[in-house]
């Protein structure tokens, strides 16, 4: 199953969803700050900017509170395939630090301290990571340089494992909307990382709160699925 088909059910069900949001005057102010969130991660994935539009950052903000109503402890609010494809996965299982979020459709990321470690269901799965060099350099919000292991599944199942030298710098404060808190104070980091083979570079972004909460991130899940845009909703 390809990345785009993965994360379709969001889409699909939106104008089902909509049909049940009625005209309720409570969801204004939610409403408007989940569109703004959907507006901040598009452009962190969209090489054109907002491609899809206001209308359907506004339908996106009516459908997360109902899919939220589905989900118990924490959430993920996931933007990818240039910005067009949205979901939300739920806490699925916390195990010794590793949070494992689902879809509805059963496809997964995990995350630790809010950075991914590896997917399942997606094609092309990130299978697992070794990333605690440059993660805690990115929680801390302090520069540096580090080491990242990524293993891939490939199209004939076989599991690849890639090397990268990776730099983190921090780069301007910003306040972001969130789903629970409202505007965040965050400092954006940003992490790039080369292939110790050569061939493969790619840049991450983490909006980090002064806590060493990771609220919003444009994290690199491989050659075959690109990047893809995560906004915590719910702690």
């Amino acid at each position: 199953m390809t990345l785009t088909r993965a994360f379709l059910a969001l889409p699909l069900m939106l104008t089902l969803a909509l049909a049940g949001c009625g005209n309720d005057p409570n969801r204004g102010a939610g409403n408007t700050l989940l569109k703004d969130i959907t507006q901040v991660l598009r452009k962190t994935v969209s090489k054109g900017g907002n491609k899809g539009g206001a209308q359907t950052d506004a339908q996106v903000a009516q459908l997360v509170p109902l899919a939220l109503k589905r989900v118990k402890g924490s959430a993920l609010l996931a933007l990818l395939n240039d910005g067009k494809q949205v979901a939300v996965l739920g806490e699925q299982e916390n195990r010794a630090g590793y949070m494992t979020y689902t879809t509805t459709e059963r496809q997964t990321l995990t995350l630790r301290g809010g950075i991914i470690t590896s997917s399942r269901g997606l094609g092309g799965d990130l299978m697992s990571s070794s990333v605690d060099e440059t993660a805690r350099l990115v929680r801390a919000r302090s520069a540096g340089q580090g080491q990242r292991v990524m293993r891939f599944l490939t199209g004939d199942w076989q599991e690849v494992g890639l090397s990268f030298a990776c730099r983190v710098s921090r780069d301007q404060a910003e306040t972001i909307p969130t789903a629970t808190r409202g505007n965040v104070q965050t400092q954006r980091m940003i992490e790039i990382c080369r292939s110790t083979s050569g061939g493969t570079t790619f840049t991450n972004i983490y909006w980090v709160s002064g806590g060493g909460t990771i609220w919003q991130s444009r994290q690199w899940l491989g050659n075959d699925n690109g990047y893809i845009a995560v906004s915590l909703l719910r702690p």
